[in-house]
């Protein structure tokens, strides 16, 4: 008989194929005493069913689906549904692909016209019950229909509103949205809520798919990814598994999905910190941060980043604290005044820097250097403002040599038009390194290096490589040029073999954009000090897999051999 359904409380560590990895880690965490909201998992069996049938599942699977809804009903003392006491669910797949603004969850499952004033009673709080109810509309318009989270405009963040009549207006726009786009009404009938989630997750992941009790807020996400977490590691202390297997069984938005939820990075849970030492044990690809502020770098550290992959100057000066003096220096009148602006500006960006070096005390740090195509008005002070900055880093590099720590600044040019450019500059840096430095730049080890713009990457790379002592990439086109991209690697390493290369930007928290970074052999990837964690976990994963496919394909040729 196929099982297409499985309680929580049934499930063991042995049925992870037929459950899932979160569902297995889940039924273990309830067997060893833990507070698991009460659920079950719709089966990998099932959900290809879903799937093959184009999100309709047979009527046996809908009616083990109903008897685990009444077994939930009579664990809780609610029912789907019900007006008064409403039972609500978190349904979710096993594999969670989410970034950090969009859900692959759907939260509060039951609500619905009648339902939301039960949950309003219950909570004593209706606000609150209709933020509910509007936060499971845009998932189901998302997950559901494909409705794009921005459709839903500016209430998908907002919410501080706590004015009944204006969220109760926002849920009637949310309805139409659904109904326009998606071309059928937001089912009022819970049930059918349910089956359009298990059947939306079915198809895009045809992979088990949880469901769980909502209890205090909890809606299972969490849970589920500490299960994933310590079960992983519980296994490999049992020798069942190797630590190898044990990073590819979690995905890596359940590490930094756990470390948001604590306030402090010290308060990692051990398994959490047990998964990044051995993560950082077979990754090749170093872990950076792009940081803008002082305080972003002390979390970076904290979070394990090898160093600063992107600092960018132009956002230090948008500050408020600076933002009036960069005004005053565009709009001078003279030449005078415009000198000054700029040396006002020199003692606050050696102060960042100060504090970057002393942070990473070692660690490379990465800054880009102002483009002045980020306003036509600089062009009128470029000069000026480009020594400056390079005289604010090695000042502030010279102070923290002084202090005893280790410096290693990188500067990074922006886009330059050829090759002669690039040298200019690279001279420019040299010379002003020479004047400030003295004696002490034998304890410097700073590094020049260049962005790369896509659309000459492929006739100026080698040109670039003679004066650049690493590339930089836009994480957006490393995604969107792999090919000149990957020309540009090629063509640099074999002009300057040990040219560092690697890839900056939000996007490059991106698992596939890392594995890609391993496979064509970058060096680094950058991105914010909160997607750190997944960066490092990612990194590790793409070493393992190529490590697996080439035992693999070692192995085929052994056999072929013989």
């Amino acid at each position: 008989m196929t099982k297409r359904v499985v309680l929580l409380e049934d499930g063991t560590a042995e049925m992870k194929g037929l459950i899932g990895s979160q569902g297995a880690g889940l039924s273990e965490l309830l067997h060893a005493g833990w507070p698991v909201p009460a659920g079950f998992a719709v089966t990998t069996e099932c959900c290809r069913e879903f799937s093959t049938r184009l999100g309709h599942c047979s009527t046996d699977a809908a009616q083990e689906v109903e008897s685990a809804i009444h077994h939930l009903e009579q664990r809780t003392g609610k029912l789907f549904g019900d007006a008064k006491t409403p039972l609500l669910l978190s349904v979710m797949p096993n594999e969670v692909r989410s970034t950090r603004n969009e859900r692959e969850s759907f939260l509060y499952v039951g609500l619905n016209d009648v339902t939301v004033e039960g949950l309003a009673d219950q909570t004593q709080d209706r606000c609150y019950a209709l933020h509910c109810y509007r936060s499971l509309l845009q998932d189901f318009g998302y997950l559901v229909h494909g409705i794009p989270y921005e459709l839903f405009g500016e209430f998908i963040s907002e919410p501080e509103i706590q004015d009944e009549l204006e969220l109760e207006r926002i849920i009637t726009e949310h309805k139409i949205i659904i109904e326009i786009h998606g071309r059928t009404p937001f089912p009022q009938d819970v049930k059918s809520q349910l089956h359009e989630a298990l059947g939306a997750f079915s198809h895009s992941h045809c992979s088990p798919v949880l469901v769980q009790v909502m209890v205090n807020e909890e809606y299972g996400e969490h849970m589920s990814s500490e299960a994933a977490c310590k079960t992983a590691v519980d296994m490999v202390s049992e020798g069942l598994i190797t630590k190898e297997e044990a990073l590819l069984r979690i995905e890596p938005s359940q590490v930094t999905e756990l470390i948001e939820c604590i306030e402090q990075p010290s308060q990692q849970s051990l398994a959490v910190q047990q998964l990044l030492e051995w993560a950082d044990e077979v990754r090749s690809v170093l872990v950076l941060a792009n940081v803008n502020h002082p305080r972003d770098g002390v979390l970076a550290r904290a979070l394990g980043a090898e160093g600063i992959g992107q600092c960018q100057i132009e956002t230090m000066l948008l500050s408020p604290s600076r933002i009036h003096f960069v005004q005053k220096m565009i709009t001078a009148d003279n030449e005078y005044e415009r000198r000054r602006g700029v040396e006002r500006l020199l003692p606050m960006l050696q102060a960042d820097f100060e504090h970057f070096f002393e942070v990473m005390d070692g660690y490379p740090v990465t800054i880009n250097l102002l483009d002045p195509a980020w306003d036509e008005r600089l062009l009128n002070v470029e000069a000026d403002m480009l020594d400056m900055q390079i005289e604010a880093i090695f000042r502030a590099a010279l102070k923290t040599i002084r202090q005893g720590l280790w410096v290693r600044p990188e500067i990074l040019i922006p886009p330059v038009s050829d090759s002669n450019e690039l040298q200019r500059l690279r001279e420019l840096v040299d010379h002003i390194a020479d004047q400030i430095l003295g004696e002490e730049k034998r304890h410097c080890l700073y590094k020049v290096g260049t962005t790369i713009e896509m659309s000459r990457a492929g006739t100026i790379a080698t040109q670039m490589a003679r004066h650049a002592d690493f590339f930089s990439f836009r994480a957006l086109d490393v995604q969107e040029n792999k090919n000149l991209v990957e020309m540009s690697v090629v063509q640099g390493k074999a002009r300057k073999p040990y040219l560092r290369s690697g890839v900056c930007g939000e996007q490059a928290a991106n698992a596939d954009t890392i594995a890609y970074c391993h496979r064509i052999g970058l060096d680094y990837v950058s991105c914010s000090p909160e997607q750190v964690p997944f960066a490092r976990i990612a990194a590790a994963q793409a070493a393992i897999r190529e490590q697996k496919q080439g035992k693999s394909i070692q192995n085929h040729d052994i056999s072929t051999t013989a």
